[in-house]
């Protein structure tokens, strides 16, 4: 059999060949990128935030935000607080917090979280330096540790209030900006997207409800701090995060502004938040109704095997909604509002914010029957 012999001229060919294929293909990614950008600046209204698409034909966005900081950065401030606890033993010593605060009236007013100024207790000194390294005193109005919300004010004058947006258009993936005082890095932006919202999150102070959840840098000091849209516009107040390092992996939580205005509205007329409880105790362990023992002994003391899910009542408070509702210890709570509750954890999170004059509606298994009960509850609690 004959031997084939690729002469060098023929590989040349091959290999000039190729190098068309391949020249070719890229001709042709080329055109589809420059179709794509054509596409995407005819499809993307420019809002202020689109600044251009890059002339390198790769079709990336270039994101600019800096009009939204020029329009937030004044109106978010440094917050110290200094102040002293008592132990059982009458030991006093000197607590420190630091945070971020948001202006939201040229009246001084400014919001933060509750725990950056109600942790340190009595004798509170509070400090704000503002985002051109102003520093003036401010006073506590009004605490509110349920929402971990507080209203501080200062006396200053100039002051340059953020413009207050709303929460409830929210997506995932929209663009974010948490901007604050981390780690004592005053004047510090960040940006991200919306993760996720409605996230509720359970702190040592309560239920965050319904929060932001953003990838947007937050760290210890971001507290307090405004987290806005793309345009500036306050959307939530930044409170919390999940770390295995106190320092931020990307897990950070604001309380929506639009739940906050409400607390804030009130906190600034009254001082505080008044809520009202529907007087029954609740157990601290969860999953009781799912536990093989507590089951046979509730059946045993009662008549009847308890539901699958709900929440065991402990006792009923003399004179509270739930006593004059006819509502009984070891009644079991199987839904409020039409949401079903599975244990504690889901109650707590249904009834946290109930305020004077609510009308709740319940579904109780009491004694082997269920029963639908109202509730216009009183004001029992104030924070």
């Amino acid at each position: 059999m004959k031997k084939s012999v690729i002469s060098k001229r023929e590989v040349f060919i091959f290999i000039a060949c190729m190098f068309g294929v391949v020249a070719g293909l890229q001709i042709d990614k080329a055109i589809d990128r420059n179709r794509a950008v054509e596409s995407l600046t005819k499809s993307v209204p420019f809002d202020g935030v689109v600044n251009s698409v890059s002339s390198d034909g790769s079709g990336t966005m270039t994101l600019d935000f800096r009009e939204a900081a020029k329009k937030i950065l004044p109106s978010v401030v440094s917050i110290d607080a200094v102040g002293v606890q008592e132990d059982l033993f009458g030991f006093q010593r000197t607590v420190a917090e630091q945070g971020s605060g948001v202006i939201i009236n040229s009246e001084g007013y400014v919001i933060t979280n509750a725990h950056v100024v109600a942790d340190v207790a009595r004798g509170t000194q509070i400090t704000i330096q503002t985002s051109d390294n102003r520093s003036f005193p401010a006073k506590i109005i009004g605490v509110d540790v349920r929402s971990d919300l507080a209203v501080i004010k200062t006396d200053a004058k100039g002051l340059v209030a953020a413009t207050i947006g709303s929460s409830k258009d929210l997506a995932v993936g929209e663009w974010v900006l948490a901007v604050g005082n981390p780690l004592g890095q005053s004047n510090t932006l960040s940006a991200g997207v919306v993760s996720n919202i409605g996230r509720d999150m359970e702190t040592p102070n309560g239920w965050l409800l319904n929060t932001i959840q953003t990838d947007a840098a937050i760290n210890p000091g971001n507290s307090g701090g405004a987290l806005t849209n793309a345009k500036g516009e306050v959307v939530g107040i930044n409170s919390a995060i999940i770390s295995t390092t106190r320092a931020s992996v990307g897990l950070g939580f604001a309380i929506p502004i639009d739940r906050a205005k409400p607390i804030i509205a009130e906190l600034i007329a009254k001082g505080k938040v008044e809520y009202a409880e529907i007087g029954i105790v609740t157990p601290e362990r969860q999953g009781l109704l799912q536990t093989e023992y507590f089951r046979r002994m509730y059946e045993t003391e009662l008549g009847a095997a308890p539901p699958a899910n709900g929440m065991v009542i402990y006792n009923v408070n003399r004179n509270s909604p739930a006593a004059e509702a006819g509502i009984l210890q070891y009644d079991v709570i199987t839904a409020v509002n039409g949401q079903d509750v599975k244990d504690r954890q889901d109650y707590t999170k249904l009834t946290n914010l109930l305020r004077p004059g609510n009308t709740v509606s319940m579904t109780i298994f009491s004694k082997g029957k269920i029963r639908e009960i109202n509730l216009t509850l009183k004001k029992t609690f104030e924070n």
